[in-house]
């Protein structure tokens, strides 16, 4: 067996920790401001999709067993089709990247690290990023199975102390601001789940792929649970879950939570293990990114990628100037963009390369 592969459970802990870190970010708060009450529905409603979408995208995998979303582009189109698609989704996990490390940056400097500049609280999770990356896949994905249960842990704890203090009328009225902010503009909201586009570069990551399906399916249940149930505490415990915040909204029921007579402060605790599964998806990030820019340039040597991928991390960390910028970045443009590189053109690409394949599969009978 390669010891450079991952089992299954590296695979869905890798998929899961990326989008935990979303959701535990504000990726609930941006949904609640836009519902309203129905959020909850709302929640359901792009669950939905994109198990709908995800079902789609594992048979549409089949014909392309250990490949990729860039071996397939270049089985449908070549080496430019392989390349702009490589270049696309570069830049959208550096983008994403950079906002969620500036977004969780910002808000420690409020609640924990006053008086610590921006620039280095950012350099010491690309720190961490450089060196775990530094000795290959293993260290990355190793760690990422240790925090993801960890983190699903301390949520639910979370979860089910917090839950005496629900207010169940906050889901009232049950269409919030109505059927159109619900099932048309809410759509959008499946930006939420754009963490999983992890999953069209893990099949020749899997030691077995034919557990690529088992992955994809339980990747995408958990954290659809965990939107809902993150969803759900924001709405029924904060009474202004509809208005912006600057700090996490996990992060407020967290310090506003009893936990009993045993646990004074509890919130650094959590602090703690999220600073560490953000290091762990950052380093997630660098690792998939530069795998990228490796396949699409043909190069064996990825040390120096690495840094210039963190280089870039940075620098757009450093673009937004204040809370305003960073949900100008997120929601006016990173949410389109997510959903057209994400979920449109990816689609699109296998439909056609199975065309393709079927096409040529019926010359070859011939």
């Amino acid at each position: 067996m390669n010891n450079s592969k991952l089992s299954s459970l590296e695979g869905m802990a890798l998929v899961i920790l990326c989008i935990l870190n979303n959701i535990i970010i504000n990726y609930p708060q941006d949904i609640t401001q836009g519902c309203g009450p129905s959020a909850l529905l709302n929640v359901i409603y792009i669950s939905v999709l994109v198990f709908i979408f995800f079902i789609l995208v594992v048979n549409l995998f089949k014909n392309f067993t250990n490949s990729d979303i860039l071996d397939i582009s270049e089985f449908l189109g070549g080496k430019v089709l392989k390349t702009i698609l490589g270049v696309l989704f570069i830049f959208i996990f550096i983008y994403i990247s950079s906002l969620n490390l500036r977004l969780f940056t910002d808000g420690l400097k409020l609640t924990s690290f006053n008086n610590v500049p921006t620039i280095l609280l950012l350099l010491s999770f690309l720190f961490v990023a450089l060196i775990t990356n530094r000795f290959g896949n293993k260290p990355v994905l190793n760690t990422a199975l240790i925090i993801t249960p960890i983190i699903l842990i301390t949520f639910i704890i979370t979860f089910f102390t917090a839950s005496s203090k629900f207010t169940l009328q906050r889901v009232f009225p049950l269409l919030g601001y109505g059927t159109n902010n619900i099932f048309l503009v809410g759509s959008s909201n499946l930006f939420a789940f754009s963490g999983l586009a992890y999953i069209f570069f893990l099949m020749p990551m899997l030691n077995k792929k034919e557990n690529f399906k088992k992955v994809t399916y339980t990747s995408v249940a958990i954290s659809t649970v965990f939107l809902f149930c993150s969803t759900a505490l924001l709405l029924l415990t904060i009474p202004n879950a509809t208005s912006r915040n600057e700090l996490s909204p996990i992060f407020l029921i967290t310090i506003s939570t009893n936990f009993g007579n045993y646990f004074q402060n509890p919130e650094w605790g959590f602090i703690f293990i999220w600073i560490l599964a953000l290091m762990s998806y950052i380093s997630i990030s660098v690792l998939i990114i530069s795998n990228i820019a490796k396949k699409i340039l043909n190069i064996e040597n990825k040390k120096n990628i690495v840094l210039l991928i963190a280089g870039f991390i940075f620098i757009f960390a450093l673009f937004p100037k204040n809370l305003s910028d960073l949900n100008f970045w997120k929601n006016t443009i990173y949410r389109p963009i997510s959903l057209i590189i994400v979920f449109l053109i990816p689609i699109i690409v296998l439909i056609l390369a199975n065309i393709k394949h079927k096409k040529i599969n019926k010359k070859t009978q011939i």
